[in-house]
């Protein structure tokens, strides 16, 4: 245990929790999701952008990735509203991988992303 001035411990009980948003690391996401191009190649889709980041923190359904961006403090949406939005994402989704290349001058790979589950 530190010795530090001034910050003695707390007498039986737990911490206060100040915040639950994950600040830092939804903050780096968002910079991450911008600088590999796919904010321009989806035309700033927020609904996408919400479920890639979700789906980075914790994989998991569509249905799910709601908790974990309410757990990780960002603004969330409705399910059906996700639902509705994926379904128009077809028209950029196809060239997602080629401009994720282009912008960056050599293969990535595959790039994928699933809208079933």
């Amino acid at each position: 245990m530190f010795d530090l001035p001034g910050l003695a411990p707390a007498k039986g009980g737990a911490l206060p929790i100040r915040s639950t948003r994950m600040g830092h690391l939804v903050d780096a996401l968002e910079v991450a999701y911008r600088v590999l191009g796919f904010e321009d190649a989806t035309d700033g889709d927020e609904v996408f952008k919400a479920l890639v980041i979700a789906r980075i923190i914790e994989p998991t359904s569509k249905l799910d990735s709601l908790r974990v961006l309410d757990e990780a403090g960002v603004a969330t949406l409705s399910y059906r509203t996700m639902a509705r939005r994926l379904l128009r994402t077809p028209r950029w989704s196809s060239g997602l991988a080629w401009r994720v290349r282009a912008r960056h001058g050599r293969s990535w790979g595959r790039v994928r992303w699933c809208s079933s589950t």
